[in-house]
């Protein structure tokens, strides 16, 4: 574990919640880490974990991925502001994330101005493509609206 100098000169060993996890403690883990785990990984990931059973890779074949970036974000930004920025963003991506339920695209992450999801990686989708294009045409529209 990391060690960090404290104002006495002493060192003192901090442990992440999730650091712990990953090593297989999972005894004083608390119901908010458990929730973030299931914000974090995927469901099965999460419950391996919390158990504290091996989460083997997994791979699959063919699936679709989705990129959705807003276009002139920085300049947007600018004119915007920190505050009224970052309430757009959080508007958006929750409607994305309802967006991603409805249609069962997985997201994957957000990084910025990017949301990324993906199908037919956590459960196999014949219409895997026709997923996220579904979810695309309702993402434009939310992001018009």
């Amino acid at each position: 574990a990391p060690s960090f100098r404290r104002s006495d000169g002493s060192t003192e060993a901090i442990r992440s919640p999730l650091r712990d996890v990953l090593e297989g403690d999972v005894a004083g883990i608390t119901a908010s880490h458990r929730r973030l785990l299931h914000e974090v990984f995927p469901k099965h990931v999460a419950e391996a974990l919390l158990s504290g059973t091996k989460v083997e890779p997994t791979s699959a074949s063919m699936v679709t991925v989705l990129f959705c970036d807003i276009v002139g974000f920085t300049s947007l930004s600018s004119r915007l502001g920190p505050k009224r920025t970052s309430q757009l963003l959080d508007r958006l991506y929750t409607s994305f994330d309802n967006l991603s339920e409805h249609h069962a695209v997985y997201k994957m992450e957000t990084i910025g101005d990017c949301w990324m999801g993906v199908t037919n990686l956590l459960q196999k989708q014949d219409d895997h493509a026709a997923r996220v294009a579904r979810f695309a045409l309702d993402a434009m529209l939310v992001a018009k609206g």
